[in-house]
């Protein structure tokens, strides 16, 4: 996800938080539709790197899924 936004010229400063980064990034009218997604994107993110319990199997899959979706829609806009 990061690569594809950086590829559009959104970069994420060297010490810039992630939730920050993301929230600047949503600031770009073609992004506007996409903040429950990126919002829910980085939630589970969160939870997979930083939640003691981290993420079950079928939240592992969903994380992928969603990341994998994402993508495709950022490639068409």
């Amino acid at each position: 996800m990061e690569k594809a936004l950086v590829a559009r010229g959104l970069p994420r400063p060297p010490s810039g938080a992630l939730a920050a980064w993301l929230e600047d990034a949503l600031t770009e009218p073609a992004l506007a539709g996409l903040c429950v997604e990126l919002r829910e994107l980085l939630q589970l993110h969160y939870r997979y790197r930083f939640d003691p319990t981290g993420l079950a199997e079928p939240e592992k899959q969903l994380l992928a899924q969603k990341v994998n979706s994402l993508l495709k829609t950022l490639s068409r806009i």
